[in-house]
């Protein structure tokens, strides 16, 4: 049963108090992004650095976990990117960050169990 929009925000909030959830913005760098993963899932070494260009592209680099991922500077979805590669590295340790939308410019990410990951789809919460 999807839940409604406000239902959804309640269960975000709920998860912001318990230190389980961030909320960034579609233009924040790969470092703001890294730093906010790291508040609620201390365990994850993860690192952002500044942007560099590389062959006349901007980009950012983080490294998770000793693996590098290289992202556009200015893609808009770059926050969702970042949480998909945090997740390749959670999953393993039965973690994960799902998205809220919440029909504004902030990506919102609660991190759940990974065994819980079917409930929170069934209430409209997206998997990254």
């Amino acid at each position: 049963m999807t839940l409604t929009q406000s239902e959804k925000q309640a269960i975000f909030d709920q998860a912001l108090s318990d230190k389980k959830a961030f909320g960034v913005d579609w233009n924040f760098d790969a470092e703001d992004v890294a730093f906010n993963i790291k508040q609620i899932v201390p365990h994850l070494d993860i690192n952002g650095v500044r942007p560099k260009q590389i062959n006349g592209d901007w980009v950012e680099t983080v490294t998770i976990e000793g693996k590098d991922y290289q992202f556009n500077l200015d893609s808009e979805t770059k926050p969702l990117e970042i949480v998909s590669k945090a997740n390749l590295h959670l999953k393993p340790t039965g973690q994960t960050l799902i998205f809220f939308d919440s029909k504004d410019d902030e990506y919102c990410f609660i991190l759940i169990n990974l065994s819980e990951l079917p409930k929170y789809l069934e209430k409209g919460f997206i998997e990254v």
